[in-house]
C-alpha cells in the first residue's frame, strides 16, 4: 500500500502526459482548412506542453528511494505510454509514406537509389522529397523493407527503440545508476512520439551508436567496430568518428570489417552516384536554412563542413568519457546543421541520461522542439514546406542563453 501511495503522484503525472499526447480522443474530421490548421497546431503545442508533467514526474522519482518496485513502475510507465502512442496514426510527419514508397520499389525489383518518387507512375500522397532519390544507408533500407513485409512500417523504429530501452536499462543497472536517469529517456515524450507514433527511423542510428560505445566500454573492440559500421551505414555521419575510433578503439579486425563493408557498398554503384549522394547529404549542413539561428552568419555549407571536419579531428585527444563525448558531439553537430527536426533531438537523450551532470539545457531543447512542426499545417493543406526563421531564431536563442547561464553557474560553484 505504501508503494502504491508513493507512485500515485508520478502515475497521475504520466497519465496527464499521455492525455496531452493522445490525438484519437479529438474530433477525427474537420470541416474547413482553418479547423485542420488549428487542430495540427494544437497537436504539436500540447506535445511541447506534455514535457512539463514528464519533468515533474522524473523530479518526483528522483526523490524516492531506490527499489525493485520503482524500476518496475518506471518500466510500466514507459511501456504504457508507448503502447498508447503506437495505436495512434502519424499526425505530424509523412516520412512513413517515404519508407513505404522505397519498400515498394525494392519489392518491384527496382532500386530507389536510382529513381525518385516523381519518376514513378504512381506516387502516394505527400511523399517527402518527391524529387529526391533514396538517401538512407542500406541498414535502414533493409529495416524498412522487413517492417513493410511484416505489415507495419512503424515496427522498424519500434524494434530499435525497444532494444535501446533494454540496453540503456542494463547499462544503468550495471553501473548502479538511479532509476530517474533511465526515466529521463524512457518517460520523455520525444522518443515515444517520434518513434512509436510517427515511426521515424532515427532510433536505429541511436541504437547502433549506443551499442558501439557500450561495447567499447566493455573492451570488446572488434564488436564495437561492427556496431560503428552499422551506424555509419544507417545515416552516414557517424563516419566523422573515425579519427576517434582509430585512436581510442583501434582494432585491425574491426577496420577490416568496416573496409570490406565500405568497398562492397561503394562498388555497388557507379562513382557518379556517390558524388551526387555526397552533394545531397551535405545539404544537412546548408541550403534549407532551417536553422536560421546560425545560418544567417554563414555563406555556404562548406564553412559548416570545414568546422565539423576540423572538430572531428580533435575527438581522439579528448580525455572524457565516450558517452559524454558523444553527447557533446551530437549537440555540436546539430548546432552547425541547417536541417533540425524534433526527432534529431532524440540523438542526445540516451547520452543525457547516462552522462549529463546538468541535463536541463538538453531537456529544454527537447521540450521546445515540437514547435519546429509549425510548417506542417501549410504542408498538409498546400503541399508547401515553409519555415518561420524568426521562430527558430527565438527558440535557439532561448536554449543557447539558458545553456550558457547553466554552464556559468555550474562553473562558478
Amino acid at each position: 500500500m505504501s508503494d502504491l501511495f508513493r507512485f500515485l503522484t508520478p502515475a497521475v503525472l504520466l497519465s496527464i502526459e499521455a492525455l496531452l499526447l493522445t490525438t484519437h480522443l479529438w474530433p477525427a474530421r474537420q470541416t474547413s482548412h482553418s479547423e485542420v490548421s488549428s487542430w495540427i497546431q494544437s497537436v504539436f503545442t500540447l506535445y511541447s506542453v506534455a514535457h512539463i508533467p514528464y519533468l515533474v514526474a522524473v523530479y518526483w522519482v528522483k526523490s524516492l528511494s531506490e527499489s525493485r518496485a520503482l524500476w518496475v513502475f518506471a518500466w510500466c510507465g514507459a511501456l504504457a505510454l508507448r503502447l498508447l502512442l503506437f495505436s495512434e496514426a502519424p499526425v505530424l510527419s509523412d516520412d512513413l509514406n517515404r519508407y513505404e514508397w522505397e519498400s515498394r520499389v525494392w519489392e518491384s525489383g527496382a532500386n530507389p537509389y536510382r529513381i525518385a518518387p516523381r519518376e514513378t507512375a504512381t506516387v502516394a500522397a505527400r511523399i517527402p522529397g518527391p524529387d529526391d532519390r533514396a538517401v538512407y544507408g542500406p541498414v535502414l533500407e533493409l529495416a524498412h523493407y522487413v517492417a513493410f513485409r511484416a505489415g507495419n512500417l512503424k515496427l522498424s523504429a519500434i524494434l530499435a527503440e525497444t532494444m535501446l530501452l533494454i540496453g540503456l536499462w542494463l547499462f544503468l543497472r550495471r553501473g548502479e545508476m538511479p532509476v530517474w536517469r533511465w526515466a529521463l529517456y524512457a518517460w520523455s515524450p520525444l522518443p515515444a512520439v517520434e518513434f512509436w507514433r510517427e515511426g521515424h527511423n532515427d532510433s536505429w542510428l541511436i541504437f547502433w551508436l549506443f551499442i558501439a560505445l557500450a561495447l567499447h566500454t566493455l573492451r570488446w573492440k572488434s564488436a564495437s567496430w561492427v556496431a560503428w559500421t552499422l551506424a555509419i551505414f544507417t545515416k552516414w555521419w557517424p563516419a566523422l568518428w573515425l579519427p576517434w575510433m582509430a585512436r581510442r578503439a583501434w582494432s585491425p579486425l574491426g577496420l577490416a570489417i568496416l573496409g570490406a563493408a565500405s568497398l562492397s557498398v561503394y562498388f555497388s554503384m557507379e562513382p557518379e552516384f556517390w558524388i551526387n549522394r555526397v552533394r545531397f547529404t551535405t545539404g544537412f549542413l546548408g541550403g534549407w536554412q532551417n536553422n536560421a539561428f546560425l545560418y544567417r552568419f554563414l555563406n555556404d555549407k562548406t564553412q559548416a563542413a570545414g568546422i565539423l571536419l576540423a572538430s572531428a579531428c580533435t575527438l581522439p585527444f579528448w580525455q572524457t568519457n565516450p558517452f559524454r563525448l558523444m553527447l557533446y558531439w551530437t549537440s555540436w553537430l546539430l548546432a552547425w546543421s541547417a536541417n533540425i527536426h524534433p526527432w534529431y533531438l532524440a540523438w542526445t537523450l540516451p547520452f543525457v541520461a547516462l552522462e549529463a551532470s546538468r541535463p536541463l539545457p538538453w531537456l529544454l531543447a527537447a521540450a521546445l522542439s515540437p514547435l519546429f512542426y509549425e510548417p506542417v499545417p501549410r504542408w498538409v493543406l498546400l503541399g508547401e514546406w515553409r519555415e518561420d526563421g524568426e521562430l527558430r531564431v527565438g527558440i535557439w536563442s532561448v536554449i543557447t542563453i539558458y545553456s550558457f547561464v547553466t554552464y556559468w553557474r555550474f562553473r562558478n560553484r
